[in-house]
């Protein structure tokens, strides 16, 4: 089991705990510095 902000998955198996239970609100795709600018 690996986990990020307490959201965890596991590799083996496939389980996912439900995003709402993780330590802080999940970031937006319009806050991602790496993400590629569709408009560019």
């Amino acid at each position: 089991i690996a986990g990020l902000d307490g959201r965890y998955s596991c590799g083996v198996c496939g389980w996912v705990n439900h995003h709402s239970e993780g330590h802080r609100p999940l970031p937006r795709a319009e806050d991602d510095p790496d993400a590629a600018n569709p408009l560019d």
